[in-house]
């Protein structure tokens, strides 16, 4: 399916509001934001997203508990929630993807004590709601990509369906009936795609 087609396809709406002004890392770094917002700088602006809905977050934590378990289990590096990266060769952009996987070939001996991981994660996964915006969603893709992730997943829980994003441009499109494999980012990964959105 073609991608316009395929966002049309799945509804996305505006969700997020850019600030004008542009702001450094550092500055970021010292904003505090209520619960009602998720918060990200994307060259250099602030980002301001509503907090997700329960199916969101629901499927986030399924999706991180099936990664987790399979990354731990074969030490394939560290699995995150919502944590920020700093995208290298990105200008001053933190990014959180819902989920991050920091592979054993590019993990840090140690856990920043403050700010991000200065790196881009292995594996960024994130997981759409009807009111995000394809060019959002588009443009966290290809920040991710663009910093040396080699892998983007976007989960949509309504439709039911996985675009993976791989660093060679390649985009696979996934159905319920489908299975999600992890070549070689996630080795030994693979799951029914019906899986990830099981949360019930």
């Amino acid at each position: 399916m073609d991608l316009r087609r395929l966002a049309c396809h799945l509804g996305f709406m505006a969700t997020y509001a850019p600030d004008s002004r542009r702001i450094s890392p550092e500055r970021f770094a010292s904003i505090s934001s209520d619960d009602r917002w998720r918060l990200e700088l994307v060259d250099g602006r602030l980002v301001r997203e509503p907090r997700p809905a329960a199916l969101h977050g629901a499927v986030v934590a399924h999706v991180y508990d099936l990664l987790r378990a399979h990354v731990d289990a074969h030490g394939l590096g560290r699995v995150v929630l919502e944590t920020g990266f700093l995208l290298p060769g990105v200008r001053d952009t933190v990014r959180g993807p819902d989920v991050g996987l920091i592979g054993g070939d590019r993990l840090p001996t140690t856990v920043p004590p403050t700010g991000w991981w200065e790196l881009a994660p292995t594996l960024a996964v994130e997981v759409i709601s009807p009111r995000d915006q394809w060019h959002t969603v588009q443009g966290k893709v290809a920040d991710y990509l663009k910093a040396g992730s080699s892998a983007v997943w976007v989960l949509d829980p309504v439709g039911l369906r996985v675009l993976v994003h791989e660093a060679n441009g390649t985009v696979r499109s996934l159905g319920g009936d489908d299975h999600l494999d992890g070549g070689a980012v996630v080795p030994g990964f693979r799951v029914p795609v019906a899986e990830l959105f099981r949360v019930d």
